[in-house]
């Protein structure tokens, strides 16, 4: 193998990995959330109210800024999009 080949190999082997890194990543804080969402519906019916959101306060302090469709109740997609708004803020 040539020099040149080398090194694009190397560079693609890199790219991939960085990719997998990234999906497994993003999927490790989706399963995150997933997880904090049961831990605080109670009543599982797949959102967290207020009442329920007290129990972690995180959630509580934010929830009005994290329900922005101001039904009163957290949605996964709601959590998921807050996540990552804070997460570009840094």
């Amino acid at each position: 193998m040539t020099f040149h080949k080398t090194i694009i190999v190397a560079a693609i082997s890199a790219l991939s990995l960085s990719m997998l890194s990234t999906a497994s990543a993003q999927g490790f804080m989706e399963s995150r959330i997933t997880k904090k969402m049961q831990e605080a519906d109670k009543n599982k019916d797949g959102l967290i109210s207020r009442e329920e959101a007290k129990s972690m306060p995180r959630l509580e302090k934010n929830f009005d800024a994290i329900d922005t469709n101001k039904d009163g109740q957290l949605s996964k997609e709601e959590l998921t999009a807050f996540r990552d708004k804070e997460k570009n803020k840094k």
